[in-house]
């Protein structure tokens, strides 16, 4: 594929094309310039803080093990897939909600790390509220932060499910308040 890009998880297992600002991520196209457009303004995220970032999350063995990708970053915007496993479902096969907040949480620390870039991000609070029995096929999360200020950053994600119709459905809101520390 033109313009595509892996990414290799510690345990030399290769990912598919990775997106900044909604365009295909690789070494030797410039993103510098791609705009993305947020609810009040345009931002933008540097080629070399999207590689920093995917960098980053191909450090996350755990979430690698499971699949998991970083699909699409930008300023203050993070969307990441999970593929179903059985090895993450309750007993009745839903997704588990535990599984499912976690990945929530992780989508959010890297919205606000392509929001500020240096630092120490902590979840201090967090909500989930479920909408939809979480059973289908795959997850999507796309999270992004909702508010900044010096010490905080509040972060929401929607988690959208594939369900047997192959239909995207909204199943989770996660709220989450994560501080900074320079």
């Amino acid at each position: 594929m033109p313009g595509s890009a892996t990414i290799l998880c510690l345990d030399n297992r290769q990912y598919p094309s990775h997106r900044c600002n909604g365009t295909t991520l690789s070494s030797e196209h410039d993103l510098s310039g791609v705009m993305i457009e947020t609810k009040n303004q345009q931002a933008q995220l540097s080629h070399a803080e999207a590689r920093r970032l995917f960098e980053d999350f191909a450090r996350e063995q755990y979430w690698c093990e499971q699949g998991v990708t970083l699909a699409d970053i930008g300023k203050g915007k993070c969307v990441m897939f999970a593929p179903f496993d059985r090895t993450n479902t309750e007993l009745n096969g839903c997704f588990s909600s535990g599984y499912m907040a976690a990945l929530a949480e992780t989508s959010g620390v890297y919205a606000s790390m392509s929001a500020r870039g240096e630092g120490r991000f902590e979840t201090v609070a967090c909500s989930m509220n479920f909408l939809e029995i979480p059973e289908g096929s795959a997850l999507q999360i796309e999270a992004s932060v909702i508010s900044d200020d010096d010490e905080f950053l509040a972060i929401s994600a929607d988690i959208h499910i594939r369900n047997k119709l192959q239909n995207d459905v909204l199943v989770a809101k996660f709220l989450a308040t994560i501080a900074v520390k320079l």
